[in-house]
């Protein structure tokens, strides 16, 4: 990027493996598009970092301040830049898949974006 362009908000998801977290991805995106909220999706090389210091790194990144981590195992984080990585505002372990919770993720991420009351199902 040129020193002149300036990026657009949005809000970032880290993903180890965009192929491996598709499914995910899909219901995330649908989350945030529902709330009208621009984002970006980079698959980064996860070390063995947890999925909070994957989404902390996204959140520093967004010019939002708002990342959400995934991993191909189904583990999912939404974190502000300003929390700690180790209290996540929402997070999904992954151990057995719900569309919904990956949707809810999307929705809290965009609604965290607008200022916006949080919804939990």
């Amino acid at each position: 990027m040129r020193e002149h362009e300036i990026s657009r908000p949005a809000v970032f998801i880290y993903c180890d493996s965009v192929e491996g977290t598709k499914i995910f991805l899909n219901k995330i995106c649908e989350g945030l598009e529902e709330e009208g909220v621009p984002f970006e999706i980079h698959q980064v090389e996860v070390s063995e970092e947890s999925v909070e210091v994957l989404a902390q790194n996204a959140s520093r990144n967004s010019n939002l301040g708002i990342g959400i981590g995934v991993l191909k195992t189904g583990e999912c984080a939404l974190l502000q830049k300003r929390l700690p990585f180790n209290f996540p505002i929402q997070r999904v372990r992954g151990e057995k898949y719900d569309p919904d919770l990956y949707r809810n993720i999307g929705i809290n991420a965009a609604r965290l974006a607008k200022n916006l009351p949080l919804v939990f199902i």
